[in-house]
């Protein structure tokens, strides 16, 4: 299973789960203050949480200059220049 394939299973479980697990005080939880304050679609955070948390693992692991190449790659092509 790829990383892609990984992330996309935990996303699938994290979304088929209680919600309300992602509700409280510790630092991955929404707390009613910040959904509101902050305007956070709260269906949509056990995706995004799940996702910044997979995030997280990969750039813990990859070197910088990989994570900085890539993204210059990225970027060249998502402004339509010519990637060398």
């Amino acid at each position: 299973m790829n990383f892609k394939q990984q992330v996309t299973a935990q996303i699938a479980d994290a979304e088929s789960g209680d919600s309300e697990e992602y509700r409280g005080q510790d630092w991955w939880q929404l707390m009613p203050e910040e959904e509101l304050v902050f305007d956070i679609d709260f269906r949509r955070f056990p995706r995004s949480i799940t996702a910044f948390m997979a995030f997280e693992s990969f750039h813990d692991i990859v070197p910088p200059r990989i994570i900085n190449s890539t993204r210059l790659l990225w970027l060249q092509s998502a402004n339509g220049a010519p990637i060398s």
